[in-house]
């Protein structure tokens, strides 16, 4: 990780200009929680962490329980053991609960169980103010308050200490000393309890100056007390004033902090430093009022200092940071510092919420340290140990050492855009730019080298070096074998194979063979001379390739990231897509490659993350539901998620185990190995059940009898990355294993048989760190009563007394069955006289059916008298003109022989469209044409027809478009749904004026796909629109520039789209335009 960078500012040579600045990585990533993301009011007066691991803050409108990512309030309208919401202090007491001081108004606890309970007066507290709160070493609780000293023990409060004066009963600081006795400073002296008794001690005859605010005993063992005129020191009974403090006298001590390294002393003048009998000023303030105020000494020894206005400083190595000063804090009004089991350093504020501070995990280098810009391209270590950084529009930067030598315009290097570098085997630097072909640099100076002057062949993106020191040069004019010495460069196009000219990534496998990344084509691989493509009709998720590693375990294994469509792996034939559905973070995937730890490192517009590739693997094989995934993005540290690709060195795995990645602002560095060997777990918890609208708290739960349905929440209780913890879950006796999850927050079970079940969930941060404490909860399901055991018995006793009654009544039945026989013949001829009536009732169906098919057949003799209509017009027109050209044609003028022509060729294309909708219409009444489903991309479909149609939507000056939300892949028979969306365009256009519009608009809906066609013509009007599409009705009617139509088309359309059980519907009002719209049911793949 990058510590300190220095950079040198000198000028060598008028191209060149190196630059040396001292530069410290941004030291904390901040994050503010206030009203707007839950809280009660941005008033915060404290913040701490219970044993459960919940954060709790104390406000000026009540107590909040946050979980990283909601708040839970609690305040008078909803608890009503809490007596009003004003909360200020508090205080963990271990095993007891939390103890929170109210405004005038007592303590309160809240115990371990979320149980509130409230102490005022009526039990044996007060209601006035509680100014500190205490536990001693036997774990027993002191308040000091306006109004005396009181203690809490065994679930009981008693004063101990009440003066005759108010000043000394007003406690503000209570101590235990190493002897267990209490010291404790109040508005009239230094009180000492011990033994049951008190002394008094005061520091002058002058009330104002006994007025004390601190009191400890340094590491030194002196016990000191701060008053608000210096500093003294209580020794063998006496407190006096030392002459070692006498540049503290006339100032008011306000805090004094010690541990077994430093003191420090707080007063009105400013922060001083005992060491040896020696007092330093480190910081003056410009004001009495402005003081240090609270200190806290961080699980990494830093001390944070809070001040009363705004100041928050660091003192480390006998050395005060004012980070608000620097900018690296926001300067507010702080009240409160608190720091996590995870080592985040929280922030109350008066007025702002909370802000939490955590270390970031990633270094950053841009523009302010030292780069010629942030917008980061390619990137590339060389032999030397050298980083060579391109950028957008800023030229090229080289990091050697502590040293960034930034080359300009007008000198040896380009100064635009560089895509590309590499090293060839003789040290020779290499640098492809964008539309200026490729530059060589060693220590004789640069060369420039255009590689053509066809489209794009200088726009370079890719610079390989072959294991057989062939260079290959990828670039959007195709793919070069550069040639330095002779320049006589092979070029590869499409035109010889290569799947598409936009060549962007280069790799190359240990037979020798390359395969080449495209952004219009896919991918190729080229070897012996031969390429060989792989694309979306062979099974990759997208033809636009943005990066390509080749396995170093196994080289039949390609895998491959896309713009578009995530990652694809690529064995033995075989392709597998991996995208946002299997939890990747982005679809698009700028670069891949691995560590030793058999970790992918991917970069992508919403950050970097690394998966365990052989749990990948497995999950693809179907060997296992989830994989380990690690994620980097702004809460790590990045400036900008958004990292760049569409060339081949947009991340590197650098020589010091590290990994830059380029972004939108600046290098984002990374560990490979990060250390986290103290990483913190989050905290599994279960936080309720919901069943049928009954919520269940607790770890043993019961449900109601007959509910089999239920839904758990679980959260993860981590702070740093709070929306990124993942969990592991499983309800024990019903699930087969483990199910892996991120970012939900439920388990959904149904139809769950009758028993106990243990419902058990992990979490693990974005470290990728689970915990090992698995949070369990017993949930019962209790059976119907008739899965209980004594239902069964029941059934049993039922059916052996009714077997017995059942035989009594069968023998009884055999002697009754000779009197019914006269009764059984009346039934039989009583039958035969049903039967004869039904034959009657029969014989009229069939006559009402004769009728039906008549009238059927009679609507299809009036349609293909129609269609002989149709049929007849387009053959008399030909025939008209045919004979006027005949007879008129040596006197026919050329204008006159064009039209007649035109309509001859008119009558002929509607003749011609006719008979095919006629011939196919014909198949479907016969049922000689069946469906033959395919899966197909309908947007190539519908861009087909509407290419088809587009002259005669020119001719009639109608527009024309298509909308579209995505590419649609639907399961249909191809050839009716072609024929459809060309009768649909077709019928559209023939109605339509010039100058209006015609539109297609696919989308889907789940799995159903929708169709729809709307014009601005003419409309129609509700009586030809209720025959619309009905076998012998005559709907045709004249289009707008006096087409002709039979209605057949509109027929056609219906049958194909009910052979796919889909459904067509028309919408149209006269003069307002028509709408269709085709519904194809799970029809989307």
């Amino acid at each position: 990780m990058i510590a300190l960078l220095l950079f040198l500012i000198t000028f060598q040579e008028q191209y060149v200009k190196e630059t040396q600045l001292v530069y410290e990585k941004d030291p904390y990533i901040s994050r503010a929680w206030n009203v707007e993301d839950g809280l009660p009011v941005n008033t915060v007066n404290s913040i701490f962490q219970d044993e459960q691991g919940y954060l709790w803050v104390a406000t000026y409108d009540g107590m909040a329980r946050f979980d990283g990512l909601e708040f839970e309030i609690y305040n008078h309208a909803n608890t009503a053991e809490m007596a009003q919401n004003r909360a200020d202090k508090v205080y963990r007491q271990e095993g007891v609960g939390v103890w929170v001081t109210l405004e005038n108004d007592g303590v309160m606890l809240i115990t371990p169980e979320g149980k509130f309970k409230h102490f005022d007066e009526k039990k044996g507290f007060i209601s006035t103010t509680v100014t500190y709160m205490m536990e001693d070493s036997m774990n027993h609780m002191w308040f000091g308050t306006y109004d005396g000293l009181f203690k809490y023990e065994n679930g009981t409060f008693n004063r101990i200490i009440t003066r005759e004066t108010a000043s000394q009963n007003r406690i503000s600081y209570i101590y235990e000393a190493p002897d267990h006795s209490i010291w404790m400073s109040t508005y009239d002296g230094l009180l000492h309890l011990y033994d049951n008794q008190v002394d008094i001690y005061n520091i002058s005859d002058t009330a104002s100056e006994n007025r004390f605010n601190d009191v400890l005993y340094l590491n030194n063992g002196e016990l000191v007390v701060g008053s608000t005129n210096g500093l003294g020191v209580m020794k063998n009974g006496q407190l006096f004033e030392p002459a070692k403090f006498e540049m503290l006298k006339g100032e008011e001590v306000l805090y004094i902090y010690t541990d077994d390294e430093v003191n420090l002393v707080s007063t009105s003048r400013g922060l001083y430093k005992y060491e040896n009998n020696i007092i330093t000023l480190l910081e003056e303030q410009p004001g009495k009022s402005i003081y240090y105020k609270q200190i806290l000494k961080d699980s990494k020894g830093i001390r944070w200092l809070l001040g009363t206005y705004g100041e928050i400083s660091q003192f480390t190595e006998g050395k005060l940071r004012k980070l608000s000063k620097e900018g690296v804090i926001p300067d507010l009004y702080y009240s409160d510092i608190f720091e996590d089991r995870e080592r985040n350093i929280w922030l109350a504020t008066t007025r702002n919420g909370i802000i939490r501070l955590k270390s970031p995990k990633i270094d950053v280098i841009g523009k302010e340290e030292g780069l010629s810009g942030n917008n980061i391209l390619g990137i590339f270590e060389d032999s030397k140990g050298r980083f060579w950084i391109g950028t957008r529009d800023h030229g090229v930067n080289v990091l050697e050492g502590h040293f960034i030598s930034r080359y300009r315009e007008g000198g040896i290097m380009s100064r635009g855009i560089a895509h590309a570098f590499n090293e060839d085997h003789e040290g020779n630097i290499w640098v492809g730019y964008y539309e200026d072909g490729i530059e060589r640099y060693n220590d004789e100076g640069v060369k420039k080298y255009k590689l053509g002057f066809e489209k794009g062949i200088n726009d370079v993106r890719s610079i390989f070096i072959a294991s057989d020191s062939t260079m290959w040069i990828g670039t959007h004019g195709g793919l070069v074998k550069f040639d330095p010495e002779n320049e006589e460069h092979i070029k590869y196009t499409k035109e010889d194979g290569l799947a598409g000219n936009l060549v962007r990534y280069i790799e190359e496998d240990p037979k020798g063979g390359l395969w080449l990344g495209t952004a219009d084509g896919g991918l190729s691989y080229f070897y012996d001379g031969e390429f060989n493509t792989i694309n979306e009709e062979e099974g990759l998720a997208s033809d636009n390739i943005r990066s390509i590693y080749v396995d170093k375990d196994d080289s039949d294994i390609i895998w491959v990231g896309t713009e578009n469509r995530g990652l694809n792996r690529l064995k033995e034939g075989r392709i597998d897509h991996i995208g946002l559905k299997d939890d990747l973070p982005d679809h698009i995937i700028h670069h891949i490659s691995e560590d030793e730890n058999g970790w992918l490192w991917m970069s992508s517009n919403k950050g970097v993350f690394k998966v365990k590739k052989s749990e990948l693997n497995a999950y693809i094989e179907g060997n296992n539901t989830f994989y380990n995934i690690i994620q980097y993005d702004r809460e790590e540290g990045m400036r900008n998620p958004e990292c760049n690709g569409g060339f081949q060195q947009g991340g590197l795995k650098t020589s010091g185990n590290d990994y830059w990645f380029a972004t939108q602002n600046g290098i984002a560095i990374i560990e490979i190995e990060p250390n986290t060997d103290n990483a913190v777990p989050p905290i599994a918890v279960i936080r309720n059940v919901f069943a049928e609208e009954n919520m269940y708290d607790g770890k043993e739960i019961t449900l109601e009898s007959g509910v089999k349905n239920f839904r758990i929440n679980f959260h993860g209780l981590s702070y740093s990355a709070p929306e990124k913890v993942r969990f592991r879950y499983m309800l024990e006796g019903y699930d087969k294993g483990w199910k892996e999850v991120s970012n939900e927050y439920w388990a959904t079970y149904t139809d769950v048989p009758a028993g106990t079940y243990t419902f058990k969930v992990l979490a693990a941060s974005n470290d990728g760190v689970w915990g090992r404490q698995v949070t369990t909860a017993s949930i019962e399901v209790r059976s119907i009563f008739y899965e209980q055991t004594w239902f069964y018995f029941l059934i049993i006793t039922v059916v052996g007394i009714t077997t017995i009654g059942f035989s009594k009544v069968r023998y009884q039945y055999l002697m009754r069955k000779q009197k019914k026989l006269k009764s059984v013949i009346r039934e039989q001829t009583h039958q035969i006289r049903k039967e004869k009536s039904e034959i009657e009732s029969q014989n009229q169906i069939i006559e009402k059916q004769a009728k039906s098919l008549k009238e059927i057949n009679d609507a299809k003799d009036q349609f293909f008298s129609i269609i002989a209509h149709d049929l007849r017009n387009p053959f008399q027109a030909m025939m008209a003109y045919s004979e006027m050209l005949i007879e008129d044609f040596d006197e026919i003028d050329r204008q006159e022989l064009r039209e007649s022509l035109k309509e001859i060729n008119d009558s002929s294309n509607r003749l011609h469209q006719l008979v095919e909708n006629l011939l196919q219409w014909a198949s479907l009444q016969t049922g000689n044409l069946k469906l033959n489903l395919q899966q197909f991309q309908l947007n190539k479909l519908i861009n087909k027809n509407v290419k088809l149609v587009s002259p005669i939507a020119q001719h009639k000056n109608v527009t024309l478009s298509i909308t579209s939300e995505e590419e649609i892949t639907i399961e249909a028979d191809k050839d009716m749904i072609d024929t459809v969306m060309r009768n649909l365009l077709s019928n559209a256009l023939k109605f339509t004026n010039k100058g209006d519009k015609v539109e297609v608009e696919i989308y889907a809906r789940g799995n159903t796909c929708y169709l729809q066609v709307s014009d601005t013509g003419i409309g129609m009007p509700e009586e030809i629109r209720n025959k619309l599409m009905k076998v012998g009705a005559d709907t045709s009617r004249t289009g707008t520039a006096d087409e002709k139509g039979s209605g057949l088309g509109l027929m056609l359309c219906k049958d194909m789209v009910h052979m796919h059980e889909g459904w067509i519907h028309v919408e149209s009002e006269e003069g307002k335009g028509t709408v269709f719209i085709v519904e194809l049911a799970d029809s989307v793949c």
